[in-house]
């Protein structure tokens, strides 16, 4: 009855054992997928990370080139501010050589150099001569 009792207590350590080992087996099936599955999900982030960065490097050269072409822009509109102030003058002083403003005057209001306020004076007063002539 004692080897019985013993044999018995064998046979249920090993059926615990047993089970145990198959469970302990499936257990590390489990965590080999579940590895598996991380493992892809890293590799799927590197990739949207490899994309996001060249597009990030993409959107940063655009975003060069646009503000290159601000400042062009700003550049131009600069010049063609000061070309405007420019012909502002230009257009003040054929006002005041129509109320007959002399060369000094031309110099003073519109801020021109006497070259161009001599040269602007002759061809208003050529352009007077032509007009009297031509009536």
């Amino acid at each position: 009855m004692f080897s019985s009792m013993i044999i018995y207590i064998l046979l249920s350590g090993l059926v615990i054992l047993s089970l145990c080992f198959f469970a302990l087996c499936f257990f590390a099936l489990r965590m080999q997928q579940h590895v598996r599955s991380l493992q892809d999900q890293i590799k799927s982030l590197d990739r949207n990370l490899e994309v996001l960065t060249q597009g990030e490097l993409g959107l940063g050269k655009h975003m060069n080139t646009i503000a290159m072409e601000v400042n062009k822009i700003q550049e131009k509109q600069m010049m063609n501010s000061s070309n405007y102030e420019h012909d502002k003058s230009y257009e003040h002083a054929s006002h005041l050589l129509a109320k007959g403003a002399s060369s000094s005057e031309l110099v003073e209001f519109c801020e021109l150099n006497e070259q161009e306020a001599q040269l602007l004076k002759r061809i208003y007063d050529k352009q007077q001569a032509r007009q009297k002539s031509v009536i």
